[in-house]
């Protein structure tokens, strides 16, 4: 699945999060250390949230996001990674899909 990240420069490197992953937040002194490290922010989020029953929430079309004013606000951007939840799935992962 594509997820959506919102990534923010800062003075020490760049920091973002998963707007569709409730807390999920990562770091890095590069762009590419932040991608690097929400690969496995990601990872140990979904380990924490199925080890206690949650769901794995299934990412919003990346369209929805342009023009967040959570974006505008701090000078984000978008980017979109692939991420693999069904790695999860010997853990009984329950996918949480949108009902729109």
């Amino acid at each position: 699945m594509v997820y959506p990240l919102f990534i923010f420069k800062t003075e020490d490197g760049v920091d973002g999060y998963f707007p569709d992953v409730e807390g999920c937040f990562f770091a890095g002194n590069t762009l590419e250390d932040a991608i690097r490290d929400a690969e496995k922010a990601f990872g140990q989020h979904m380990d924490v949230l199925t080890e206690h029953g949650g769901y794995v929430p299934v990412p919003k079309d990346s369209s929805n996001y342009i023009g967040d004013p959570r974006l505008s606000e701090d000078g984000g951007v978008i980017a979109l990674i692939e991420l693999d939840p069904a790695k999860y799935e010997s853990k009984a992962i329950k996918f949480n899909s949108p009902t729109h």
